[in-house]
């Protein structure tokens, strides 16, 4: 008995109801995928203040971009000091919420 060799076409997987299928090793049109961290602590060498850092893999060799698709998102919570009357953004409503949700003491509506 022959056997026959798998290739990327006997590796497709089911993506969507109406049998669409992907190959597994293609970008496949995919989102981006992104790591949230919330940190209780400020991470090093942030002397920006900022409170949102985005973190993106790069090849150490070579110093290119490692996959623009995949990316990590770091929340330093000690450095968001927004009042609630200095929210704007649906982003500094939920990091105030997050913070701040041990201290409610009703629920809030934005």
């Amino acid at each position: 008995m022959k056997r026959k060799q798998a290739n990327s076409k006997d590796l497709q997987v089911p993506l969507l109801k109406d049998s669409k299928y992907i190959d597994p090793f293609s970008d496949c049109g995919l989102k981006e995928v992104y790591l949230i961290s919330l940190l209780g602590f400020v991470l090093t060498g942030n002397a920006s203040g900022h409170y949102l850092r985005k973190i993106a893999l790069t090849d150490t060799d070579t110093g290119e971009g490692f996959y623009s698709k995949l990316g990590y998102k770091f929340i330093e919570l000690p450095n968001f000091v927004k009042t609630e009357a200095e929210l704007v953004t649906d982003i500094d409503k939920w990091i105030y919420l997050l913070k701040n949700l041990s201290r409610l003491k009703r629920s809030r509506l934005f």
